[in-house]
């Protein structure tokens, strides 16, 4: 991701529910859910780490998907190909 594109980004991902365009209360649940569901068992530490391999991995999938979106519109505004 360049660094202009990074910043747009990082001002929306870190905004607040329901301010962030990013997230929904639907995602928040469901990553709780899922938290609760498979983590809950671990001790507390182990709880940590696999809650924080799974928001990487969910900020790595959000990043994935603001790039491509924004690629999307750039070439759907401009009937350019070449982003």
């Amino acid at each position: 991701m360049n660094k202009i594109l990074e910043v747009i980004y990082n001002d929306y991902a870190e905004r607040l529910l329901p301010e962030n365009p990013l997230s929904t209360t639907e995602i928040e649940n469901a990553t709780s859910s899922l938290c609760d569901t498979y983590f809950s068992h671990m001790p507390s530490k182990e709880q940590d780490k696999a809650y924080a391999r799974l928001a990487d991995l969910h900020s790595a999938i959000e990043q994935n998907a603001f790039e491509v979106g924004f690629y999307s519109a750039v070439q759907l505004l401009t009937n350019r190909e070449d982003f």
